[in-house]
């Protein structure tokens, strides 16, 4: 029984340590608008600001996605917490 709760409290541990979506939108979002605003800023040519209006729309779709991930993995983490079930 110790060794269980030990295993668990490691893997709980690891678990609050990695990387949440959350702490990772706003690199994304800053990202973005670096992308876009750098190629006007520097006057680039017309196909090197193709290039980087449209890496800058696939990290702006990728941001999306995780913004919808991580209030999909949210609503999950509360729907456990409300139904979870009580032990007897």
């Amino acid at each position: 029984m110790a060794t269980r709760r030990r295993r668990r409290g490691r893997q709980t541990e690891v678990r609050w340590r990695s990387r949440t979506h959350w702490q990772w939108l706003p690199f994304m979002f800053g990202l973005v608008v670096a992308i876009g605003e750098l190629s006007r800023l520097l006057d680039v040519p017309d196909s090197w600001a193709a290039i980087s209006d449209t890496v800058a729309h696939v990290l702006a779709l990728t941001t999306i996605f995780m913004v919808v991930r991580a209030v999909f993995l949210l609503c999950l983490r509360g729907a456990r917490r409300v139904f979870r079930r009580e032990g007897a």
